[in-house]
């Protein structure tokens, strides 16, 4: 699915699943501790904006995590959201 297609309340959903696995795998045993605590501050700066601001902050959060992901393969299970929010 092409990253526009995901509405507002899909991303804000996914972006609230995701900070909590990113604080999760910074207790990891040699986790990029300074990916994972920028991408946390990114998921941090999603949460708190609204409208536009949120859907344009989410849609580059999940391009940073699909970067992170293709660095660090197979450190965060939710790399992209779920349809439907589930």
């Amino acid at each position: 699915m092409d990253a526009e297609e995901y509405t507002l309340d899909e991303l804000v959903e996914w972006t609230r699943v995701i900070a909590k696995e990113l604080e999760a795998a910074m207790a990891q045993r040699g986790a990029p501790q300074l990916d994972l605590e920028w991408l946390l501050l990114r998921c941090q700066d999603t949460l708190r904006g609204t409208g536009r601001a949120a859907r344009v902050s989410g849609l580059q959060l999940l391009r940073d995590v699909a970067e992170f992901d293709a660095e660090f393969p197979g450190r965060l299970s939710h790399a992209r959201p779920v349809r439907g929010g589930g």
